[in-house]
This record gives C-alpha cells, structure tokens and sequence, in this order.
C-alpha cells in the first residue's frame, strides 16, 4: 500500500481522538469499562491481523525459533488477558466509580466553635 507509513499514523491520533471523544460523551465508569474491553479486544485481535497480513504468522514464529515475533504476539494476548480482567473486575465492584467527597467543616468554623483552639 502506497504511504502505508503515513496512514499508520493518521489511523492512531483518528482512534486517539475517537477514543477521547468516546470518554467525554459516555459516564465515566462506564467509558472506563469499555475501553478497557475495546483495548482487550485490539490487542486479542492484532496477532491475527499479522498472521493475516504478514509472512510472519505465531505459529511460523514458533516453529523457526524467531522469539521476537513470537514475543510480541504472544505480549499482545497477555496485556489483553490483562486489559479483559481490569474490565471485568471495574464491571463487578466499581473500582472505576468517583469517590464521594464528605462535606468537611472550614476552619473558620472550627476556630470560631474553640475547637481548634489550644
């Protein structure tokens, strides 16, 4: 593909900035949750777009000893195991949610009471 290199990064900042606009428009927890799931799924799926694409596929890696093709692909499979369990574990307990504020008391009320007063 003619200007492949220029596309490659014209499709990054373009899912970069599909992405910003995904978390400024969806409730925070759940914009989390999805693009945690989103990101399981690009990193599940690039390995078979290489073996798709590419001369280069696992199991040809494996089978010749090439570790640095292998290694990639099999980092990819593990950081999405790794983005699908924060997902996962956001969905169940909350771990994304806002914490809640107390209201706390100012200082001109605590000195004023003699609370704060030695």
């Amino acid at each position: 593909m003619k200007g492949r290199a220029d596309w490659e990064i014209h499709i990054f900042f373009i899912v970069w900035g599909v992405a910003l606009l995904h978390a400024l428009v969806r409730p925070v927890r759940s914009a989390w949750i999805e693009q945690l799931w989103a990101a399981a799924a690009m990193l599940f799926l690039l390995p078979v777009l290489n073996a798709v694409s590419t001369q280069r596929p696992f199991w040809r890696s494996l089978m010749e000893g090439d570790w640095i093709f292998a290694g990639m692909d099999i980092m990819c499979w593990v950081l999405a195991l790794l983005h699908a369990t924060l997902a996962i574990r956001a969905a169940r307990k909350g771990i994304v949610s806002q914490p809640k504020l107390r209201p706390s008391r100012s200082a001109s009320t605590t000195v004023a009471s003699g609370e704060g007063v030695a």
